[in-house]
């Protein structure tokens, strides 16, 4: 994932144990961490359902939209929602994999966090 605040960007790379997290997106600066701390550490955002994001906003209506032109190719499902001084956008793959999400206002800034790849592995 490329996630982008108003004060930083970096680059996620997590997979079911561990997850490398480059600041800057340069992968020689990369630290791991496991899965469980990434989480538990990350924005509550990103990780929250739809519905906990829109009580927090106070948004109560949230609209069908196309996917950016960055996800143009890739079948998604995207949906937005103003609240009192927040906007937010989610896409979905069809299976319901979160591939882009972002958050802000013009006054506050913007945070984004968008799939750059997806791979999946068989479980064992």
């Amino acid at each position: 994932m490329e996630v982008s605040t108003p004060v930083d960007h970096f680059t996620v790379i997590s997979t079911h144990g561990r997850t490398r997290i480059c600041p800057g997106g340069d992968p020689h600066s990369c630290h791991t961490i496991s899965t469980a701390i990434a989480m538990a550490k990350a924005t509550d955002a990103f990780f929250q359902r739809p519905e906990q994001i829109l009580d927090t906003i106070g948004a109560t209506e949230v609209a069908t939209i196309a996917p950016s032109d960055a996800h143009a190719d890739t079948p998604l499902d995207c949906f937005a929602a103003t609240g009192r001084d927040v906007h937010v956008e989610w896409c979905y793959s069809r299976d319901g994999l979160l591939l882009s999400f972002l958050r802000g206002s013009a006054t506050d800034g913007w945070t984004s966090i968008d799939a750059t790849s997806v791979s999946r592995q068989a479980a064992a």
